[in-house]
């Protein structure tokens, strides 16, 4: 059955990391300064995506089983949690955040060996098979998906808790088609933003 052990595990790990880094953050000036798109409140740590980042890769291989997929993901997290942070710092132009997440994207696909091969019925066509636009249609999946996260990332926790949303429901269909494998997974991910959630 489901397991929850590898979820509290990362909630726990996240949340010690922040308190460990956010003081750290403050006296090495490690900051995003409120400007633009970015609405905090106060000039906020960026260290948030690497403590979600040890508490996910920590948690998944203390309890669970590694594989292919589960290393191209957290090699993936980590490219995009490094270039991340040296966006907040450096305010990086745009083409290189690109570059960085079609190689994150192309880690999952190519190391992972997870794509998007089926499209199910939509705007009224039947299922489809993509075949060889399965990587580029992946890619670009990958890339919409990280940007529309990136475009609400400027208040105080709304794209940490959209993003706990959409996970726990996702999490919670695995368990309904009986993928408990997938389900504990997605559930590690969704104590990790708890854990960020509790500090932001």
């Amino acid at each position: 059955g489901f397991d929850p052990t590898a979820a509290l595990l990362a909630l726990a790990i996240t949340s010690m990391a922040l308190w460990v880094l956010q003081p750290v953050a403050r006296r090495l000036n490690l900051l995003d300064h409120p400007a633009g798109r970015k609405d905090h409140a106060v000039p906020t740590p960026v260290t948030g995506g690497l403590a979600i980042l040890l508490g996910c890769v920590v948690s998944f291989f203390a309890v669970q089983t590694s594989s292919d997929s589960l290393l191209a993901f957290c090699g993936a997290a980590l490219l995009l949690v490094v270039v991340g942070i040296c966006d907040d710092l450096r305010d990086l132009r745009w083409y290189w955040r690109i570059l960085a997440q079609a190689l994150a994207a192309l880690i999952i696909i190519h190391w992972g060996g997870v794509r998007v091969e089926q499209i199910g019925p939509v705007f009224g066509l039947s299922e489809m098979s993509l075949g060889w636009l399965s990587v580029p249609f992946t890619v670009f999946a990958t890339i919409g998906i990280i940007n529309a996260m990136n475009m609400i990332d400027g208040a105080d926790g709304l794209a940490g808790l959209l993003g706990l949303a959409a996970l726990a429901m996702l999490a919670a269909a695995s368990v309904y088609a009986g993928n408990v494998l997938l389900a504990e997974r997605l559930s590690v991910l969704c104590g990790a933003l708890a854990g960020f959630l509790a500090w932001n």
